[in-house]
């Protein structure tokens, strides 16, 4: 889309080179503005408002929900501290992580659902690939689309949304993803069947980094006292999604995705890396100092978790998050 815009743009720049009349030029740019919106805006089910860049395809009663309503307030409120070096890079791990989507035509449409920071969709526009980027907190999406446009980063539709009441088409899209988020969902029930709906016949979902539930079972008491303690302290902005639950098993992970999707990949990812990267972030958060993980170490325990770690039986199926790659029936 920013390609055939800049085409745009230079066009104009030409025309008032050569002195023709600005009520010309304006109607020049209004025809080939809507002429290249409409491959964009032709996959949508309805017409929605475009403001600063930005489509507002929330439904009117999404605020109604209380969960909905908390994220839109809490993401937007946290894009503020979004780190521009890290939106911009993509590490090789998670480059591989993504790699089905890069393995499809560069023509693909591809969506990112509660796509916070932006990170991997960035990496997927710098491929080629067109990406509509989304959220539900309208100041998550204009702060990535702000970074974008900083960073002459192409490629991209920026949409507030639902993930509950996705504003496409049937059968309209390539591949959609999500990135820790399918446990924020009031109702992932009713997402999944909309993701299937916008998704053409043999599309891609990833659902990649998602909790798993054990942890939630085994530690539940130290996050609830934990997660009043730091409120208490930082009187930050929450996500009452993250309060409420409970992660997914692999069962009920395919219980969800069977009635839609079919080859369905459950892959387990993290044990002690994720452990040490979790006291990095609690360390943040306790000292109101902003601390990163040391990456020889994170490298050193990536290594243990995937040549010992994930090879014990029993211990294996405590990993921390799943990967999730399956593709519509």
């Amino acid at each position: 889309m920013h390609n055939k815009l800049l085409l745009v743009y230079q066009s104009i720049e030409k025309i008032k080179a050569q002195k023709i009349d600005c009520v010309f030029i304006i109607d020049y740019y209004i025809f080939i503005y809507k002429k290249n919106m409409f491959e964009i805006e032709k996959i949508f089910s309805k017409d929605y408002s475009l403001r600063d860049g930005t489509y507002n395809c929330l439904p009117e009663d999404t605020k109604e929900n209380k969960i909905k309503k908390q994220e839109i307030e809490t993401y937007s409120n946290r894009a503020d501290n979004f780190n521009e070096q890290a939106m911009l890079s993509l590490s090789e791990e998670l480059q591989s992580v993504i790699e089905p989507i890069t393995k499809l035509p560069k023509d693909s449409v591809v969506l990112e659902l509660a796509g916070g920071d932006g990170r991997f969709a960035f990496y997927l526009m710098n491929k080629g690939y067109t990406v509509i980027e989304s959220d539900i907190a309208p100041g998550s999406v204009q702060k990535v689309k702000q970074i974008a446009e900083k960073n002459n980063i192409k490629n991209g539709i920026y949409a507030v949304l639902d993930a509950e009441d996705l504003p496409f088409k049937d059968n309209s899209l390539e591949a959609i993803f999500m990135v820790a988020s399918l446990h924020h969902l009031p109702n992932p029930q009713k997402a999944l069947k909309e993701v299937s709906r916008v998704l053409k016949n043999n599309g891609l979902f990833l659902i990649l980094r998602e909790p798993a539930s054990w942890q939630y079972y085994f530690f539940g008491p130290v996050f609830f006292i934990l997660r009043k303690l730091l409120r208490k302290k930082n009187k930050n902005d929450f996500s009452l999604a993250d309060d409420v639950t409970w992660g997914f098993s692999k069962r009920k992970l395919n219980k969800l995705l069977s009635p839609h999707f079919t080859d369905i990949k459950i892959k387990p990812v993290h044990y002690l890396r994720k452990i040490y990267t979790n006291w990095v972030v609690l360390k943040t958060k306790i000292t109101k100092k902003k601390h990163f993980p040391n990456q020889k170490i994170e490298k050193i325990l990536k290594q243990i978790d995937d040549k010992f770690i994930a090879k014990i039986p029993l211990i294996k199926h405590l990993a921390w998050d799943f990967d999730i790659y399956t593709k519509k029936k």
